[in-house]
């Protein structure tokens, strides 16, 4: 039983959109507190998306991937809560593995007419 989505939808959109101020803050050389706001935008955006996603797979009742659980995705966490960093080093490292997963994206079949 397929299920045709669109490939860009809204939220979709609000992410390239997110991820496209995102990089142009980096490119620009914004402020560290511009850019960690164009970041949070970004995951806001994502984790937004994300919900109505699992919302209308439990709406719809998909029964795929049964050997994920919420509960294992939670316990795997984020990898860096509650360890003292270098906040400014860590934004660094950070953007630029977001602007590399940004890029790779924008590059797949989602967003084939967007350029950076």
């Amino acid at each position: 039983n397929l299920i045709s989505y669109s490939p860009l939808d809204t939220g979709r959109q609000r992410i390239l959109e997110a991820g496209i101020q995102l990089i142009d803050a980096i490119k620009d050389k914004e402020t560290l507190q511009t850019i960690s706001s164009s970041y949070q935008q970004l995951v806001n955006a994502t984790f937004k998306q994300f919900q109505d996603e699992e919302r209308d797979m439990l709406n719809r009742e998909y029964r795929g991937s049964k050997n994920v659980t919420q509960e294992k995705i939670l316990e795997s966490g984020s990898g860096g809560r509650g360890v003292k960093i270098d906040v400014e080093d860590e934004m660094k490292q950070i953007m630029m593995q977001k602007t590399t997963t940004i890029r790779t994206i924008m590059k797949k079949q989602h967003a084939p007419t967007i350029k950076l």
